[in-house]
């Protein structure tokens, strides 16, 4: 009887003690999994800094590219003043060197339209071709109807060759009547590939759109990234902007 007590009271110990270990083991593993809870939790904390961080090295990057496109075109524009400066000055003392020079002969004033192009535009659309199609040998003449050409196949290729062969105030003519830069954002909603790669042109060819564009795009860069497509738009712009630095 003795025997069996002791043998019970060591059974009830060693019980207790293995109550107590798998206790102890319940503990440790309840820490273990709050533990990599807040592994888990930092990671993405982590995850969520470093997507941040390169947002905001991206920002920078394009910020400096902004400030060094602006640069550029201010030292181009200093040096145009410059020489101009430089030719009325050659000018003035020229003509003060010679007191009895008959006066300079009034030149006739032109249109805007007579200073860019050489014959004044018709009021008729110009004969078509053998193909069936209008030729067009400006983009005045589309004027008013820029925006719907640029959203098809054959008007889209009209105006990027415009773009890219015709003069400045053909490109000015283009970025006010598409509205650039605050309608760029509602261009890109429409998913319309020939209107994005008339955009593209313009920004090729035009300095003031480049600029005024890109700073629209970091403003808007979120929701521009979040449509469909549009990451590779924003990258040809950057890359558009760094081959001209």
């Amino acid at each position: 009887v003795i025997n069996s007590m002791k043998n019970r009271t060591e059974v009830e110990r060693e019980a207790a003690g293995v109550k107590t270990l798998v206790d102890r083991s319940k503990e440790m593993e309840e820490e273990l999994r709050q533990i990599r809870e807040k592994v888990r939790h930092a990671n993405m904390k982590k995850k969520e800094l470093v997507e941040k961080l390169m947002m905001m090295r991206k920002e920078t990057e394009c910020l400096q590219l902004v400030m060094q496109e602006g640069e550029r075109n201010h030292l181009e524009v200093l040096i145009s003043f410059q020489k101009k400066l430089k030719k009325c000055l050659t000018e003035i003392s020229r003509l003060s060197s010679s007191p009895h020079s008959p006066p300079p002969e009034t030149v006739k004033e032109l249109s805007l339209y007579s200073k860019v192009f050489s014959s004044q535009p018709s009021l008729l659309p110009p004969p078509p071709s053998s193909g069936g199609l209008l030729q067009f040998s400006n983009l005045f003449c589309l004027s008013g109807q820029l925006a719907q050409f640029c959203q098809g196949q054959h008007g889209s290729k009209l105006v990027v060759d415009r773009l890219r062969e015709g003069t400045e105030p053909e490109r000015d003519l283009v970025r006010e009547e598409l509205g650039l830069p605050g309608s760029l954002r509602l261009i890109l909603e429409t998913s319309n590939v020939h209107y994005r790669e008339v955009v593209l042109a313009l920004l090729e060819t035009d300095k003031r759109a480049r600029v005024e564009v890109l700073e629209q795009v970091m403003k808007e860069r979120r929701h521009i990234t979040r449509l469909k497509g549009e990451e590779e738009f924003v990258k040809r712009i950057f890359n558009m902007v760094r081959k001209r630095i």
